[in-house]
């Protein structure tokens, strides 16, 4: 059954959810918040969730709306490390390949932001129904293989008008509560 967890309103990206800490910050540093830390022991934020999934996953949309950004250069298996091998840097803010939901939720617009990508099955200006596989994950952008804990799909969601949007927690938007292990408590009916 290719249906994720849902509530009827929110959907789970993803088959399978668990969170995917980093080695240094342990499964905190996966959620969303002043989770992480620098090299120095400082608070260090994270905007988004990062879900442990292998490469190859499929992603749902968690929620109704209109593709409103695609980016899909990136080869399939691309990651940070062969970024830099290549070209001596990355950007810092690289999101891979990645598509971008616009939806509005009770009258206010949110983006719902699925990056690290390996395939994008969408185009902008597709309408996207809530549970619709939107692509699969991948290892794409700034994903690290030292510095993360896995393979992952790292959701953002953010909300606002586009010069002034704001990040806040994907756990308020997908079906799935976790506990501090970062496990699913919640299981679909």
């Amino acid at each position: 059954n290719l249906t994720p967890c849902n509530d009827g309103i929110f959907f789970d990206p993803l088959l399978d959810m668990q969170i995917c800490g980093t080695p240094v910050s342990g499964v905190n540093g996966g959620r969303f918040g002043n989770t992480r830390t620098d090299g120095y022991g400082n608070p260090k934020p994270h905007f988004g969730l990062d879900l442990l999934c292998p490469v190859g996953t499929p992603v749902f949309s968690s929620t109704s709306g209109t593709v409103v950004k695609v980016f899909t250069k990136f080869s399939s298996e691309y990651g940070m490390e062969d970024y830099i091998e290549e070209y001596g840097d990355i950007p810092r803010k690289n999101n891979g390949n990645f598509v971008f939901i616009e939806s509005v939720l009770n009258g206010i617009v949110y983006t719902f932001c699925y990056l690290h990508l390996k395939d994008v099955y969408l185009v902008v200006g597709d309408a996207v129904s809530p549970g619709q596989i939107i692509g699969t994950s991948g290892i794409t952008g700034n994903y690290s293989q030292t510095l993360s804990g896995g393979s992952h799909l790292h959701l953002q969601i953010k909300n606002g008008v586009q010069s002034s949007k704001k990040n806040v927690d994907p756990e308020f938007f997908i079906y799935t509560r976790f506990d501090s292990e970062g496990n699913s408590i919640n299981h679909c009916k």
